[in-house]
């Protein structure tokens, strides 16, 4: 018998919200995606690594 190939799960938008004067959405999973300037829509784990990102990419653009 072939192996049965797994469905991926369906997620669904809990909450649409601002986070740092972003657009965001936050999933059923868990997980958070938010719309950055350059780089469109972005997953992150959770709110704690968006931030993370964000901090390193302000921090970037100051050296600019």
């Amino acid at each position: 018998m072939p192996p049965q190939e797994e469905t991926p799960e369906v997620l669904y938008i809990v909450k649409e919200t601002i986070i740092r004067g972003r657009p965001a959405r936050i999933l059923s999973d868990g997980t958070i995606e938010a719309e950055l300037e350059y780089e469109g829509w972005l997953r992150f784990e959770d709110e704690n690594h968006l931030n993370e990102y964000l901090d390193a990419l302000e921090e970037m653009l100051r050296r600019q």
